[in-house]
């Protein structure tokens, strides 16, 4: 089943963190990859996907896709993260869907 993300925009760029239970729960989760869709008329499409993660690496409290090629306007966005624990047996998935809006300055907010 899917768990929920906490989602921050922050310098017009889209970060999340896992939720506090899931954190205190587990010592560590890796990061698995991540898939971000934008609603459009004729529905979900993909603007982004992680290719699959060879070496995984530690979720931090906070991560940003500040370095993925997307460029974020107003919209709605369902992003959808998956994590494993360190042996890899568990696999996690966290979504939340979104809307973000944009001012005359081009900032985004939640």
């Amino acid at each position: 089943y899917l768990l929920p993300l906490k989602i921050i925009a922050e310098n017009n760029t889209l970060c999340f963190s896992l939720p506090a239970e899931a954190m205190n729960h587990y010592e560590v989760l890796y990061y698995a990859g991540a898939s971000i869709s934008l609603r459009e008329e004729e529905g979900w499409r993909v603007v982004c996907q992680s290719p699959p993660q060879k070496s995984l690496s530690v979720i931090p409290q906070k991560k940003c896709f500040d370095d993925a090629q997307i460029s974020w306007r107003a919209g709605t966005y369902s992003l959808l993260v998956v994590s494993s624990t360190s042996e890899g047996k568990a696999r996690y998935r966290f979504e939340k869907t979104f809307t973000l809006t944009q001012d005359r300055a081009g900032q985004l907010t939640l």
